[in-house]
């Protein structure tokens, strides 16, 4: 993936956000549909998506981004909690929220101009046994 770094939009705390864009072997350019960034939380790189083609409407959205980017520990444990009750049986253990809060890591942040709450994308970080 390519990124045009002078079509930005620019936030002062996260960065500036870029549409991206590939080219196919035959030549053939293709647009992202949405204005992304990756920012480093906590040793580790999180995307943050603005679904829309429109920067004003881009610009809207930022404040849900910095909101994100601001309590992304709070929101990240809230997250892994929920996935954790709903998957278990009976209450999880402490540890049990620890181990997921280790094992699921926030990978994406994703809004869009309906105004909903962010999406926040969790991956699995398990160790891979030899």
């Amino acid at each position: 993936m390519t990124t045009d770094s002078g079509f930005g939009i620019t936030d002062e705390a996260l960065g500036t956000l870029v549409r991206g864009h590939y080219i196919l072997s035959d030549g053939e350019r293709l647009d992202d549909d949405y204005y992304s960034l990756t920012c480093n939380l906590d040793g580790r790189a999180v995307g943050f998506i603005a679904h829309s083609l429109e920067p004003d409407t881009v610009r809207g959205m930022l404040p849900r981004l910095r909101h994100v980017f601001d309590q992304h520990e709070a929101l990240h444990r809230l997250a892994v909690e929920a996935i954790v009750n709903e998957f278990s049986e009976e209450a999880p253990s402490r540890g049990e929220v620890i181990d997921a809060l280790r094992d699921l890591v926030l990978e994406s942040v994703e809004v869009f101009p309906d105004n909903c709450d962010p999406r926040l994308g969790l991956s699995a970080d398990v160790p891979r046994h030899r």
